[in-house]
């Protein structure tokens, strides 16, 4: 059985009307590692409560490993949850609290030993083994909640904002470990978290939620570089995307009609363009851009900082726009600067809708 999760069109409403989830489709193959991201009250965790029983979906089929479990208890379920509390027993040793994914299975002693022993290796807890839960660190903790759910050996292992509360640092290696494990054991895995950036490094599959519904579920990379709504544009992306609305019979000054190839019948657009995309020159510097099918002056107000990497912010045709500093530039607040980019880089979407209106094929390896 090459699916190990289907959801097919799950549906869950609240008391009071609120659709908390709202004919979501989902198929995770064996081995893969699905992210769901999007804000808060989206609908993931909603979604992932139900594929582990914790909720009961008003409509849908979810199965595991090609058969139903709608109607099972959580405990019969071939999945594995971890919360984003680490919901350990703190009176309990670390070696105790691993027991507990394995605590279904007939093991003999020194087997069941060895198993605890061997993935507190792997998650580099086997000094810590004989010591009360209580007196861990909260990356500690997670890292035993981690390895109770892997003992389990379940078909799905689900992870609830898993990282959420610990610091930055504690979050990247935990992510690591994760990944690792996770591709290590050939687990197939659903994780829910809000950070997007989290879910860029961890997703083979992609989720974007919404509203209770999926906007676009896809690899990253394709999410990224092309983005089928509105929404997905804006909430995945390193730096935020700057948005314009135009008339496609009469575009803005900043926008060059011969380099573009609108989108056919479409009246009024928003044209997006990923900041990393923008490219910034002195004025006084070689042109170069001329074929550039969006170039315009402006006035540097804002630095922003990701990473290494440097973004100024400022206004464009009316709206703020946000745009990469080459590295070894000196620019001030107050420089101004001609931002230029190619068509390849203009991603087009209904006013009305949202939804992608051009979808020039961007190459991206799977």
């Amino acid at each position: 059985m090459n699916n190990m999760l289907e959801l097919t069109a799950i549906s869950k409403q609240y008391p009071g009307g609120v659709q908390a989830v709202d004919q979501v489709s989902l198929t995770l193959k064996a081995g893969e590692l699905g992210v769901l991201v999007g804000p808060s009250g989206c609908g993931k965790t909603t979604t992932l409560r139900m594929i582990a029983g914790l909720e009961k979906p008003d409509q849908g089929t979810i199965r595991i490993r090609g058969q139903a479990v709608d109607g099972q208890r959580p405990q019969d379920r071939d999945a594995a949850m971890m919360f984003q509390s680490s919901a350990l027993f703190p009176w309990l040793s670390v070696a105790e609290n691993l027991a507990f994914g394995l605590a279904k299975k007939n093991l003999d002693r020194r087997t069941h030993r060895s198993q605890i022993e061997a993935i507190a290796r792997q998650l580099q807890l086997e000094d810590l083994l004989e010591r009360k839960a209580r007196t861990l660190s909260g990356g500690q903790r997670q890292r035993v909640a981690l390895g109770r759910a892997l003992l389990k050996e379940a078909a799905v292992l689900l992870m609830d904002e898993p990282l959420s509360s610990l610091d930055r640092q504690l979050r990247l290696q935990l992510q690591d470990e994760i990944l690792r494990l996770c591709r290590q054991r050939g687990q197939t895995t659903l994780l829910v978290t809000h950070d997007q950036s989290e879910a860029l490094n961890l997703a083979d599959r992609l989720v974007v939620m919404n509203q209770g519904r999926i906007e676009q579920n896809d690899i990253p990379q394709r999410i990224v570089a092309q983005p089928a709504t509105l929404f997905a544009a804006q909430f995945i992306g390193e730096r935020p995307i700057n948005l314009w609305t135009v008339r496609s019979a009469a575009p803005q000054s900043i926008f060059q009609p011969s380099q573009i190839v609108w989108p056919d019948g479409a009246d009024t657009v928003v044209i997006g363009v990923r900041p990393q995309q923008l490219r910034a020159r002195r004025l006084n510097s070689a042109s170069g851009s001329e074929e550039a099918a969006l170039m315009g002056e402006v006035v540097i107000e804002r630095f922003h900082w990701t990473g290494a990497q440097r973004f100024g912010s400022g206004r464009l045709g009316g709206s703020p726009v946000e745009f990469s500093l080459p590295e070894g530039v000196n620019s001030q607040i107050g420089d101004r600067v001609v931002l230029s980019a190619d068509a390849s880089a203009l991603h087009f979407f209904d006013p009305e809708t949202g939804r992608r209106l051009s979808c020039t094929a961007i190459p991206v390896s799977e």
